[in-house]
């Protein structure tokens, strides 16, 4: 990526924790490293979600803005971010140690 692509990405994304690129994939942010891993795996189940959901037929509602902001705030505040990494942490070490 160059340095001005990365400015574009920057300003594309403002103050959102991640967004979709198209023919890229994704790309999140955060202020600590889980923060930023956590974003990530949030919008692929999330986007995951979505697709099933379209694929059924049903009719899509998405959030407004302010809607977005406001569940962001209440259901993954920092800690929660940092609580759901740890689980991912423990999770990944787990499944290492079951595998041969």
């Amino acid at each position: 990526m160059t340095p001005a692509q990365a400015r574009r990405l920057s300003a594309a994304l403002g103050t959102a924790p991640a967004a979709l690129m198209p023919k890229h994939g994704l790309v999140a942010a955060g202020h600590t490293a889980a923060a930023a891993v956590m974003h990530a795996v949030l919008l692929d189940r999330a986007y995951a979600m979505q697709f099933q959901a379209q694929a059924s037929g049903r009719a899509v509602v998405h959030s407004d803005i302010a809607e977005a902001l406001a569940k962001r705030a209440q259901c993954w505040p920092d800690g929660q971010l940092e609580a759901g990494y740890r689980y991912l942490v423990r999770q990944a070490a787990a499944d290492s140690c079951g595998a041969a």
